[in-house]
């Protein structure tokens, strides 16, 4: 199924469904959700050979957190004085724009709970122990070069990407070189750190 290759990383199901919606029709999405990157009309951007940066990740991920809608990432979302006044806020934090149905963003986290639950991502249950609704996605390159972790709870969304500006450099296995290895470390311990503000 669509879920359980999603869940266990199953490419070849990625890259049928790529072809089957159309690479226009997916870099149209994409671009509707965030991302500004260039993305190569190749059937392996299913395969994540697109260079794309952390923060634009993240702000799609928000789009599926966020019932459908695309918000404008910010720096600063609001300055205040020693005496609490406010004397800076951003309008940006406002403005958002249904760039995927509803439908859509329920189903694709449903599917994304899936990897946390039982597949690449697990180890946030088993290892981790972190409890609650969770949902994300692992990803590694081909060399294990990059390896990444995009995960989000109710209202959160955060990622974690571990690499070189230099591709060359990478781990000689995915044992340690895989997404899950490297990035989603990371993440588990930046959510555990957050326990006090989010559920879990």
């Amino acid at each position: 199924s669509m879920k359980g290759a999603l869940e266990k990383s199953v490419n070849v199901v990625s890259v049928e469904i790529l072809l089957k919606a159309g690479i226009d029709n997916v870099l149209h999405t994409a671009k509707n959700m965030g991302i500004e990157s260039n993305i190569p009309k190749v059937p392996s951007i299913a395969l994540g050979v697109a260079d794309i940066s952390l923060l634009e990740m993240v702000n799609a991920y928000c789009t599926f957190d966020n019932g459908g809608k695309k918000i404008n990432p910010v720096f600063i979302s609001r300055i205040e004085d020693k005496d609490g006044k406010v004397i800076y806020e951003s309008d940006k934090t406002k403005k958002t724009k249904q760039v995927i149905s509803k439908q859509t963003a329920y189903y694709m986290t449903e599917m994304l709970k899936g990897v946390v639950n039982e597949g690449t991502a697990i180890r946030l249950r088993d290892t981790y122990k972190l409890k609650g609704e969770m949902a994300g996605k692992t990803g590694t390159t081909q060399s294990q070069a990059d390896g990444w972790f995009i995960g989000f709870t109710p209202g959160l969304v955060a990622g974690a990407w571990v690499g070189a500006e230099n591709p060359a450099i990478h781990f000689n296995s995915i044992q340690y070189g895989q997404g899950a290895a490297m990035a989603l470390p990371i993440w588990a311990y930046f959510m555990k750190s957050c326990k006090s503000d989010v559920a879990f």
